[in-house]
């Protein structure tokens, strides 16, 4: 059976594709239209906000460095024991509590000395790092150093204020809340001047990483004493502690759209 389309159906067809495409370009011209009138009423307005905020340590970090030197590799060892034992006990004896206490860095290596430009081994050399972490108190220090100075160790001593976890948190927040102010009072100080109107805001962007450090010296507060090679009864080691503040530095990035006035 053949099926004889008229002349007038095939128009139909015609006008019905011709509506269609009126249609789409139609379309598609007021989309474009609406789009640039946005692009040219809207814009985005990207700001950095920063803070530093400080606050004088609650701890203090003492890091005693115990050595010993011996020709022969089993008496260095021995040696290096004993030192840290006998340091452990005396700290102890003085009130130090044991928890408080920490050892770590236990190593031995080859004594090398150079004659006449040639490597020489001339031994073994050990060394063990006993740190003390706690609160600040003058007594702690004053304990700390009558052990040193009574004992017979070879030794280095550093001493430097650090940050209680609290304190870490609560510098943290505010650093976080400070920047986006500061952010915001950019953007409102930008916006007016240029005439434009902040609508919402689009993105927040900042990492996870804070840098704190001695707000003078931009350098972690470290006083570091190297005692003579053997600390005897009688001695003398003095050294000044100066607790500043240390600081945390954060950057938070806020994007926002504007609109033109």
């Amino acid at each position: 059976v053949m099926l004889k389309l008229s002349p007038y159906s095939s128009s139909i067809s015609k006008s019905r594709k011709l509506t269609i495409m009126k249609r789409i370009y139609l379309f598609t011209t007021v989309l474009f239209l609406t789009l640039n009138s946005f692009s040219q009423q809207y814009s985005t307005l990207t700001v950095e906000g920063k803070a530093i905020v400080k606050q004088v340590p609650e701890n203090i970090l003492i890091t005693i460095e115990v050595s010993s030197k011996d020709i022969d590799y089993s008496t260095c060892v021995d040696k290096l024991i004993k030192s840290s034992i006998d340091l452990h006990k005396d700290l102890l004896a003085h009130g130090i509590d044991s928890n408080i206490i920490k050892t770590s860095d236990f190593k031995i290596a080859e004594d090398i000395d150079y004659q006449s430009g040639d490597r020489v081994k001339v031994g073994y050399q050990g060394l063990i790092e006993l740190s003390i972490e706690s609160e600040f108190s003058n007594k702690l220090i004053s304990n700390v150093m009558t052990i040193i100075k009574s004992g017979h160790y070879n030794f280095n001593l550093s001493v430097r204020f650090i940050l209680s976890e609290s304190q870490k948190q609560e510098l943290i927040n505010s650093a976080i809340k400070n920047s986006i102010s500061d952010a915001v009072e950019k953007a409102g100080i930008i916006a007016k001047a240029a005439n434009i109107e902040l609508v919402k805001i689009k993105s927040i962007t900042y990492d996870n990483e804070f840098r704190f450090y001695d707000y003078d010296s931009e350098m972690f507060n470290r006083v570091r004493y190297v005692a003579p090679r053997i600390a005897q009864g009688g001695g003398t080691a003095e050294f000044e502690l100066n607790q500043k503040e240390l600081a945390v530095e954060k950057f938070v990035t806020i994007e926002w759209i504007t609109k033109s006035k």
